[in-house]
């Protein structure tokens, strides 16, 4: 997924062709859409066949590994989202020479965020990407996948069953052909959410990242599903 760009990129400016200059917002996007199509049971279907007897997988086990995708969904999220925040507290807000260190902060964000209480004992933190250059970047990537989800939303509309298949594989390649022109094309030569506009014909929103993760409905009803993703701070790259 992270190599999409450099290899769909047809933007001419070298400072901002393929992943550079892309926010950090969007980088990891093509990687997170990608990776739902790992998980779409019409791709299962097309890629597994039985070592021996060249047998299709069945489709219970197909639907398995679909549903796997979202096992404990909430729980993992909600270990991103607390990674996310400590990652913005300890560059944003953190003093080195306070009275509290630094494994201090993160099990008191830790706990905010957890279902089952954090071990003391645990120092995840020391392998955690909050170390690397990009500052943020965990709070980065749950927007990317965001933005990855609703994109891959496109698809899913011409996935449904009720899609005669010539016709879905039709939708599907002039929906990947605008994707790529739209999104991957201009490499950071585009601000997202222009690109996303463009592709999604709206602003994108959040409601395919809950669905994604497995919160239904009734979970989501009071999220207004037209408040598009960060409306605020994307409005203003335009």
């Amino acid at each position: 997924g992270a190599s999409l760009r450099e290899l769909l990129s047809t933007q001419e400016e070298g400072l901002v062709a393929g992943d550079s200059g892309v926010e950090l917002d969007a980088a990891a996007l093509p990687a997170h859409f990608l990776e739902r199509w790992a998980y779409e049971p019409s791709t299962l279907r097309a890629i597994s066949r039985h070592v021996e007897t060249g047998d299709p997988l069945p489709e219970p086990a197909i639907q398995t590994i679909g549903a796997a995708r979202t096992f404990h969904g909430g729980m993992k999220t909600l270990r991103r989202c607390s990674l996310a925040q400590i990652d913005l507290d300890l560059h944003s807000q953190y003093d080195p020479n306070g009275a509290m260190g630094v494994y201090d902060v993160a099990k008191i964000i830790e706990a905010e965020f957890s279902v089952i209480e954090p071990r003391v004992e645990d120092h995840e933190l020391c392998s955690s990407p909050v170390n690397t250059e990009h500052a943020c970047g965990m709070y980065a990537d749950l927007w990317a996948e965001a933005l990855a989800a609703d994109a891959f939303s496109k698809f899913e509309e011409v996935l449904s069953p009720d899609e005669e298949s010539g016709q879905a594989e039709e939708a599907i390649a002039l929906l990947g052909r605008r994707f790529r022109e739209a999104v991957l094309a201009p490499g950071g030569g585009r601000a997202p959410v222009g690109a996303f506009r463009d592709f999604l014909d709206r602003s994108p929103t959040f409601m395919a990242f809950l669905r994604h993760i497995g919160l239904d409905a009734g979970d989501t009803d009071a999220i207004d599903p037209s408040r598009p993703v960060g409306d605020s701070v994307y409005d203003s790259y335009e």
